[in-house]
C-alpha cells in the first residue's frame, strides 16, 4: 500500500522488490531528511504546509506528523519542497477532513516549536547554522 501511496502522491520511483524468500521491501525516492533546527527557520512551515496541500489533495492523510517524517526534496522544476515520510501512517480521507487534521498536527508542532525557542532561545550561531542547514544541504 505504500508504494501506491507514493506514486500517488507524484513518486513515480517507488516500488516494491521481493528481497528473497517472499520477504519485500519498498524502493522509495531520497529525501533529506528535516533537522529540529530547521523548525525554527520560518519557511520551513510553508513548505510543511505545502506538504499538507499536496498529500489532501490526492485525499489522503498522514496520522503521525513530526519531524522525523519529513523530508526535503527537489520537485521536478526544482523547487525545493517537503514531503512526508513513513506512508505506513496513511489513510484515505476526503481532502478536507484531511487537510484540517493534518494542519491541525502542523500549527500544534509549531506551537511546541515556539514554545521550546522560548525556554532555550537560539543563539546567532545556531539561527545562522539553521539557515545553512535549510538552503545548503539540498
Amino acid at each position: 500500500k505504500e508504494a501506491e501511496w507514493w506514486k500517488r502522491l507524484g513518486f513515480q520511483a517507488s516500488r516494491v522488490v521481493t528481497l528473497v524468500k517472499n520477504k519485500y521491501a519498498i524502493v522509495m525516492p531520497y529525501l533529506l531528511p528535516c533537522s529540529n533546527l530547521q523548525v525554527q527557520v520560518e519557511n520551513f512551515y510553508k513548505l510543511a504546509e505545502d506538504a499538507v496541500y499536496h498529500m489532501s489533495s490526492k485525499e489522503l492523510c498522514h496520522h503521525d506528523i513530526h519531524i522525523a517524517n519529513m523530508g526535503y526534496y527537489h520537485s521536478s522544476n526544482g523547487e525545493v519542497k517537503i514531503s512526508f515520510l513513513d506512508l505506513s501512517s496513511v489513510s484515505e480521507m476526503t481532502s478536507d477532513k484531511a487537510k484540517k487534521k493534518m494542519l491541525k498536527k502542523i500549527e500544534k508542532f509549531r506551537e511546541s516549536a515556539a514554545i521550546s525557542t522560548q525556554h532555550h532561545p537560539t543563539d546567532k550561531l545556531t539561527e545562522a547554522l539553521s539557515k545553512l542547514s535549510l538552503q545548503g544541504s539540498l
